[in-house]
């Protein structure tokens, strides 16, 4: 008797967000604990929201989330880009 794979998780144990559907991945997405896959299964829910309709009990924070996340990133890119302009300055200043 040979163990057949299960197409819902990979083979490590993890679940397979591909297959399902809007309102299982908002189930998920409330009862998941783990940053890191909360975040999965919201990218998951914005791919789906341009095919199917979200609820919006689903909708408004993932969006907003996203929202966050981009602003986050954005500002982050800001300070790095601050940083190198200094160091570019500093390198001109000493090397004259």
């Amino acid at each position: 008797m040979t163990d057949t794979a299960n197409p819902m998780t990979t083979c490590t144990g993890k679940a397979r967000l591909g297959s399902l559907g809007v309102a299982q991945l908002a189930a998920r997405l409330k009862t998941e604990t783990k940053p890191k896959e909360k975040a999965k299964i919201r990218n998951a829910l914005l791919r789906r929201s341009t095919t199917q309709q979200l609820p919006s009990s689903v909708k408004k924070p993932v969006k907003a989330q996203r929202r966050a996340d981009l602003a986050a990133a954005e500002e982050a890119a800001k300070k790095a880009a601050k940083v190198e302009i200094k160091a570019a300055e500093a390198a001109v200043e000493a090397s004259e």
